[in-house]
C-alpha cells in the first residue's frame, strides 16, 4: 500500500487485523503527528488491548500530555529528555502519565550518542515510583 491510499481509518483496520493475529502490545506514532483525531479513535478502537504511544503529538511537553489526556488520543507517552530539554519537564511528564494511568516508555531517541545517563535516569525514576507506591501501602 502508498502512504498516499492510507487513511487514517483504513491503517487503523490494518493494525486491528495484526493485533488480532500477532502478540503485538505497543505501538508508537501510528498516524501523522497531526491527526490527533485519527490517533484518539485508534485508541478507542484499541487502547484497551495494546498500548498506544504518542511520540511526536507529545514531543514530552507536560502542556501536551495534559490535552491528550485530555482528549483521550493516546494512552501512552514516548519520553525523552531531549525532546522538552529539561529534567523537571520530563519527570512531570511521565509524572502526569502515571496520574493518568498510562505508560510511558523512556528514550534518549534515535540512538545518537553512546551516552548511558539515560539509563540511569530511567531507573532512578522507577525507583522513586517503587519506593513511593510502597509509602502509599504502608500508610494505606
Amino acid at each position: 500500500m502508498g502512504a498516499s491510499a492510507n487513511t487514517g481509518d483504513e491503517i487503523i483496520g490494518l493494525f486491528g487485523k495484526w493485533i488480532n493475529r500477532y502478540p503485538i502490545v505497543s505501538i508508537e506514532d501510528e498516524l501523522a503527528e497531526h491527526n490527533w483525531s485519527g490517533l484518539a479513535k485508534m485508541t478507542a478502537a484499541m487502547g484497551e488491548q495494546i498500548q498506544i504511544v504518542g511520540d511526536d503529538i507529545l514531543v514530552t511537553n507536560p502542556r501536551f500530555i495534559v490535552r491528550r489526556i485530555q482528549e483521550k488520543t493516546c494512552n501512552a507517552a514516548l519520553i525523552k529528555l531531549n525532546q522538552i530539554g529539561t529534567v523537571s519537564e520530563t519527570v512531570n511528564a511521565m509524572h502526569l502519565c502515571r496520574q493518568a494511568g498510562w505508560g510511558f516508555v523512556v528514550s534518549l531517541g534515535s540512538g545518537r550518542t553512546e551516552d548511558i545517563f539515560i539509563s540511569d535516569f530511567a531507573v532512578g525514576c522507577l525507583e522513586r515510583v517503587a519506593k513511593n507506591n510502597r509509602l502509599r501501602e504502608i500508610d494505606a
